[in-house]
């Protein structure tokens, strides 16, 4: 399932999305950042804690998806965004 979603949406990074440190001003590219590194990784679809291959769908709401690394040994679990192009652990 998580294989149609990232066809569906184009498993690439939005272009010109920016994460913004509102102390300093600086725009880092999201591909930059460590939600946009995470999100890579993902959608390589191997999973970046024991790199074994494919994911199993979870709840989805609004832009986002939970997967679960479909690795028994693993089960490492994630919130992926695909539009804007990041992820994190949940």
């Amino acid at each position: 399932m998580f294989d149609r979603l990232m066809k569906w949406l184009g498993a690439k990074e939005a272009s010109g999305m920016v994460e913004v440190n509102l102390t300093t001003g600086t725009q880092i590219p999201v591909s930059k950042t460590d939600k946009g590194k995470l999100y890579a990784k993902i959608a390589s679809n191997h999973c970046p804690d024991c790199n074994g291959e494919g994911f199993l769908a979870g709840p989805s709401g609004g832009m986002s998806q939970n997967i679960m690394c479909a690795n028994e040994q693993c089960g490492a679990r994630f919130n992926v965004t695909p539009v804007i192009g990041i992820a994190e652990r949940i």
